[in-house]
């Protein structure tokens, strides 16, 4: 009997989880990134085909693509829930999944370019078979991660997005030019976005505020258009489903255009002042990543009541920047009074950090004592610079961390001591088999 004949109540035994994780793994690849979390246990457990990865492998003589094979996917297509394409150059076979369409399950679906060189272009025959795709299975779907490289007809997506992901909550795109044509239909996509996420993002827009005020035009116009192209696409009960209205049900945050958005991380290419204009329209947030250069005055930040989550990009890597996180954190110290912060003074509970180019010993973090001010910690990621692994964990197990990223020496088993840990992304040259023992039985404990 192989896994995939397993009855779904029964469990997997620590073979098949070892099995499963080095089908998708390569102990040669310079950099490999792992994650354990408790949505991958129940994955293994009961459902093995809920993420479904196609990913190409370097190998001597050319790529070999690896997945499961499409006859079983197929076969368990109800299942999916999580979609993931990896588009180097296209084969038949790659091709193939973009034809499922019995996913009546499916939340989640990204493609992203794999590795390897840079000569990748995607046909316009390809991308069209990837808009039908979303087009047949957008209306489940509650995430899309999207890497753009040299995709034809490119603002197509908007207009997809808009009028069949009606159900869209998470947006990630990366390496995207949005024309000022293309403006409107992609903001109105992003309007009922609960996370928005844009890597290396380049805008040919015009101002912000100016599109808010004449939105309820725009969608009028918009809704002409779709009307022409796809008459039977979405009537007048539906086009509040897709462009929404400036007000929820309620009528709450009736004056703000992103009246759901939590997460919102702006960096690469965006310019500075359009950011802030865009935070503006989201009273809800409550994690915020921007690049460098980004200033919050003390008037913004009453309409963030919620924020807990704060990143910083490379280049914040001194006291001085680490100075203005902890002013965005607590707007009664100003960025400049660096050498009297205090975490344990902030009106906010922070749950997720993320710094993973800042350097613990430094002036800054000796004054944030952090092991004593981090109670409401949940997830971190850090690099470890001059705190030593054993450091590391004894400050970890001082309180209940769920998520860590850091790169440890001796690997994964030190934390076997950090009992609430429910997912970890290890970050090494490359993964051991200890790792994956340590993984595979972490698997196994981990709660539901």
């Amino acid at each position: 009997m192989t896994p995939y004949e397993r009855a779904s109540s029964q469990a997997l035994s620590i073979a098949e989880i070892l099995h499963h994780i080095s089908s998708y793994l390569e102990n040669d690849d310079l950099v490999a990134t792992i994650q354990v979390c408790k949505d991958w246990h129940s994955s293994l457990r009961s459902r093995l085909f809920r993420n479904i990865i196609v990913s190409y492998i370097p190998k001597d003589g050319g790529d070999v693509l690896v997945v499961p094979p499409f006859s079983l996917i197929r076969a368990n297509s109800h299942r999916i829930k999580s979609l993931t394409i990896n588009h180097r150059p296209p084969s038949r076979r790659f091709v193939e999944y973009l034809k499922l369409r019995d996913l009546s399950n499916l939340e989640r679906f990204a493609w992203v370019r794999g590795g390897g060189g840079s000569g990748c272009h995607i046909t316009r025959d390809h991308w069209k078979r990837v808009l039908d795709f979303l087009r047949a299975n957008g209306s489940t779907l509650k995430e899309i991660n999207i890497e753009y490289y040299n995709l034809p007809e490119v603002a197509q997506l908007w207009k997809v997005l808009a009028q069949h992901c009606t159900s869209l909550q998470h947006l990630r795109i990366q390496r995207f030019v949005i024309q000022e044509e293309d403006y409107s239909w992609f903001w109105l996509a992003c309007k009922k976005l609960i996370s928005l996420e844009m890597d290396n993002v380049r805008f040919y827009w015009p101002k912000f505020p100016r599109f808010v005020k004449n939105f309820h035009a725009e969608a009028k116009k918009l809704q002409e258009i779709l009307d022409r192209e796809e008459p039977i696409a979405i009537s007048e009960s539906s086009m509040g489903k897709a462009f929404g209205d400036l007000s929820d049900a309620s009528g709450n945050n009736a004056e703000y255009f992103f009246p759901y958005m939590k997460r919102l991380h702006l960096y690469g290419n965006t310019y500075p002042g359009e950011v802030i204009d865009v935070m503006k329209e989201c009273p809800k947030l409550e994690s915020i990543r921007t690049e460098p250069g980004v200033r919050f005055p003390a008037a913004l930040e009453s309409l963030w009541p919620n924020l807990h989550s704060i990143s910083l990009p490379e280049t914040y890597d001194n006291d001085r920047d680490m100075a203005e996180l902890i002013a965005l954190i607590n707007p009664d110290i100003g960025p400049h009074d660096y050498q009297q912060l205090a975490v344990s003074k902030s009106k906010r509970s922070l749950k997720t950090l993320w710094i993973p180019h800042v350097s613990f010993g430094t002036e800054c973090w000796e004054v944030l004592e952090f092991h004593q001010h981090t109670e409401t910690l949940e997830h971190l990621n850090i690099k470890r610079s001059t705190l030593r692994d054993d450091e590391i964990i004894s400050i970890l197990t001082e309180r209940p961390v769920k998520g860590l990223s850091l790169k440890l020496d001796d690997g994964l088993g030190q934390l076997d001591g950090l009992r609430d840990l429910e997912e970890v992304s290890f970050v090494g040259p490359k993964v051991t088999e200890q790792d994956v023992e340590w993984m595979a039985e972490h698997w196994r404990r981990l709660r539901r």
